[in-house]
């Protein structure tokens, strides 16, 4: 079993309706070149599977990304900025492991879209350890999930998936 991943860039310098417009092009564009081409998603819900393949889209100011694979699997991508210190301790608490909170965030984020929950399910989230710089275990409710860490200059990604820990994951960047 195989997750594949392709971040792709897109135009930082652009605002508003603009900004937003490009950013979901480049995500697009990085399913695409998955293999999927406009897989169907409810308005504003989770993306749902398209001929078995589950997928997950992201995107941040110069850049948006993608993720297929045959299970169930959320990603998350942001680009390097400072969080306001109230919205820290909203998202992470100190019994939680030591972490840059902008890993923490997309880790965290990685797994609600994977459980199809967006960021309602914030408050519910909990790192619970810190494998490695590439690993964190995360708990939602009563269940534990692995999340994979990538870092490419100035971009932090996160991946949740129901693989199991055979499963490779092959990232692929373009920014």
């Amino acid at each position: 079993m195989i997750v594949r991943v392709r971040v792709v860039g897109c135009d930082a310098g652009l605002a508003g309706r603009a900004k937003v417009l490009d950013q979901r092009a480049a995500a697009a564009r990085a399913l695409s070149a998955l293999g999927l081409v406009d897989p169907p998603r409810i308005p504003d819900g989770p993306p749902l599977p398209a001929q078995g393949t589950h997928w997950s889209v992201s995107h941040t100011q110069g850049a948006a990304g993608a993720a297929v694979a045959p299970f169930a699997l959320g990603f998350d991508l942001e680009r390097a900025r400072e969080l306001r210190p109230e919205l820290v301790r909203r998202f992470l608490s100190p019994a939680e492991p030591a972490l840059d909170p902008l890993v923490a965030w997309t880790a965290k984020e990685a797994v609600l879209k994977k459980l199809g929950l967006g960021m309602a399910g914030l408050s519910r989230c909990a790192i619970v350890a810190r494998e490695s710089n590439e690993r964190l275990q995360l708990r939602f409710e009563d269940t534990r999930h692995d999340v994979l860490l990538q870092r490419n200059g100035v971009y932090y990604a996160a991946l949740s998936h129901d693989g199991g820990p055979a499963t490779a994951v092959q990232w692929e960047w373009e920014t």
